[in-house]
């Protein structure tokens, strides 16, 4: 494995009755979304894709649908801190799709909510990828697995 991330969250939901915020599906367009897709399993399923460019240094330069998105590495892990390095939007998405679904299960039961967070802390270990305390990377690496490589066309 070449590094670990471990992740610790803390998910803080309010149902106190005070002044909701309102959005997302109500109960009654969930209940419509299930039952079509209890009519129809195969449009549950979704497939989402990304693209990205190394740009300079270490920034990164994707799209995801019609959404710019950037990532680069902190001063400390040589990037120039330009934008969230890749965990750190790991752990945002992580956290999204978790208020996300909070809401739609609360609107789903007629559940009020005040506010959904969550906190995420993530834990990387590197010494494997730097070589470093008698840590090492396995080699050869069997990246075929994890990605297909195609030069660019022009």
């Amino acid at each position: 494995m070449m590094s670990l991330l471990r992740c610790r969250a803390v998910c803080r939901t309010a149902s106190l009755g005070l002044r909701g915020f309102s959005g997302g599906p109500s109960a009654e367009a969930i209940a419509a979304i299930q039952a079509n897709f209890k009519k129809n399993p195969a449009q549950a399923q979704a497939s989402f894709s990304s693209s990205s460019e190394l740009m300079e240094g270490l920034v990164s330069n994707g799209q995801l649908r019609n959404f710019p998105i950037k990532a680069d590495e902190p001063e400390s892990f040589g990037g120039k801190d330009s934008a969230p390095n890749p965990v750190e939007i790991l752990l945002f998405s992580l956290g999204a799709c978790q208020e996300i679904t909070t809401k739609a299960f609360a609107n789903a039961m007629g559940v009020p909510l005040t506010r959904v967070s969550v906190e995420l802390t993530g834990h990387i270990d590197l010494r494997g990828f730097f070589a470093v305390d008698s840590i090492r990377l396995r080699a050869p690496l069997q990246w075929s697995r994890l990605l297909t490589l195609r030069p660019f066309s022009s």
